[in-house]
């Protein structure tokens, strides 16, 4: 979930989104390079811990209402994984539809969340 205000151009050429609030640019990093970053260690660390493998998606949600997302390439990257926060519910129930089509991931999931209490320490009220 990224708060950016203004109106943000997503450059796919050089990898950056750039922010306009009045007559200041500022330059960042572009977020989907970052969550696919995410994804990749996410699925490396799911695999360490004898995970199956499962479907992540890596998506780009803006929280600010007010912000403008201005996709100039017309990339269908951004197109298709930069969304506002009141889509997010219908881009959940998508990509559930999407990836429960072909398989039942219970067993999988009751698996992950087994490997996931095991190898993750809780830390106790009192530390």
């Amino acid at each position: 979930m990224q708060n950016y205000s203004g109106t943000l151009i997503f450059n796919s050429e050089n990898g950056q989104i750039i922010r306009c609030i009045g007559d200041r640019r500022d330059g960042f990093a572009n977020p989907l390079l970052q969550v696919g970053r995410h994804r990749k260690l996410l699925k490396r660390w799911l695999a360490a811990c004898g995970n199956p493998p499962l479907p992540i998606e890596a998506d780009v949600v803006i929280a600010s209402p007010s912000t403008i997302i201005e996709n100039q390439a017309r990339s269908r990257r951004v197109q298709n994984h930069v969304f506002r926060a009141e889509q997010a519910p219908h881009k959940l129930r998508a990509m559930m539809e999407k990836h429960t089509r072909d398989r039942d991931y219970s067993l999988i999931l009751q698996k992950l969340k087994n490997n996931c209490a095991k190898t993750t320490p809780i830390p106790s009220p009192t530390s």
